[in-house]
């Protein structure tokens, strides 16, 4: 009786399903907020967003939505694996709209942090005259 007993619990164990850790991604930037300071309308300012992925599966960014015309986004639609950083650029071509002026990016992945908020923030001053 004892062996059967012994048989039934090793048994049991055996066709348990192993539970796993499913890994996650997780995206880590170096800054959330990049200050430009003065910018004038009509240039083109280029500004770089890095980001690690500190988590341990892939990351893939879904998408990065922009609060305004005026920028247009670029990063790698591939996966960053674990460990490796990457990077999102960021084009803004002011208007005329002067003053303070703060543009939000929100990016979406498949990170455990899924969204993620990112600011580039300037004021808008009118073109020195040249004499």
């Amino acid at each position: 009786m004892m062996n059967l007993l012994l048989f039934v619990q090793l048994l049991a164990v055996a066709v348990m399903p192993a539970k796993t850790a499913d890994g996650k991604a997780k995206i880590t930037f170096t800054e959330h907020t990049i200050k430009l300071g003065d910018v004038y309308p009509g240039e083109r300012y280029e500004r770089v967003f890095t980001f690690k992925n500190t988590g341990s599966a892939p990351l893939v960014i879904n998408d990065i939505e922009t609060s305004c015309g005026c920028t247009v986004v670029k990063y790698s639609k591939e996966p960053i694996l674990p460990g490796k950083e990457g990077e999102v650029r960021v084009d803004f071509i002011p208007k005329e709209n002067y003053g303070f002026t703060s543009k939000s990016f929100i990016v979406s992945s498949n990170a455990e942090n899924d969204t993620e908020y990112l600011y580039l923030q300037a004021t808008i001053k009118l073109k020195p005259r040249k004499n």
